[in-house]
């Protein structure tokens, strides 16, 4: 329990929560497989998205200053990495149908799925990590010199507020899906695809802006 009333336990949490919440494409993602395979889908998914952050989290803790020169440098080539995923994921969510199934291999290959995708999306998106520096520092993590740093507790705290995010969220999703029926399902499809093909548009966008 002594862990619990660690200082930077408590700050990698409220780091790691803060980051989760805001609605993007991650967020709509995980929103969407929640409705389409359950609430175990939706909860795979933000495992997914919680290991990434927790990776990113220690990642602006240890090389602040280095990640930010790298990813002002590279920017260009992270907007076309994660434009062209956010437009397949996009386009293939507007492709899919809703088909309930109860078989457990196809259960379990669902939440794989949700997984990998949810942490594949998570790390095209470095820029994260700067996210996480500005909190960091907002939180006054920084001023504590590394070598004195709990920083596994720092990344454990990210990852479990990220969690705990994805968890509350799952639940709502579900929740509200019950009362809403399936057929709702059919508008969020629609809606999630769009707007996560929407955002790829833009980061695309972006590329050729910072290309040219």
């Amino acid at each position: 329990m002594f862990l619990f009333h660690d200082l930077y336990l408590v700050k990698g949490f409220l780091v790691g929560f803060s980051v989760a919440a805001p609605i993007g494409p991650v967020a709509i993602f995980c929103i969407r497989q929640t409705l389409a395979f359950g609430r175990r889908a939706g909860l795979a998914a933000g495992l997914g998205v919680s290991l990434a952050d927790a990776v990113y989290s220690w990642v602006a803790a240890y090389s602040a200053s280095l990640v930010e020169q790298l990813i002002h440098t590279y920017a260009k080539w992270f907007y076309l990495l994660g434009g062209c995923f956010l437009v397949f994921l996009g386009t293939s969510i507007l492709k899919s149908r809703l088909n309930p199934q109860k078989d457990e291999d196809v259960q379990g290959k669902n939440l794989w799925k949700s997984f990998y995708k949810t942490l594949l999306l998570t790390f095209a998106s470095p820029m994260t990590t700067l996210l996480f520096i500005g909190m960091f520092t907002a939180y006054g993590v920084f001023e504590t010199p590394l070598k004195e740093m709990r920083l596994p507790h720092l990344v454990l705290g990210v990852f479990l507020g990220a969690m705990a995010w994805w968890t509350f969220l799952a639940f709502t999703v579900k929740f509200v899906q019950k009362k809403l029926g399936h057929r709702f399902f059919k508008y969020v499809n629609a809606i999630s695809g769009s707007l996560i093909l929407g955002y790829g548009i833009l980061t695309l966008i972006k590329f050729l802006i910072t290309f040219f």
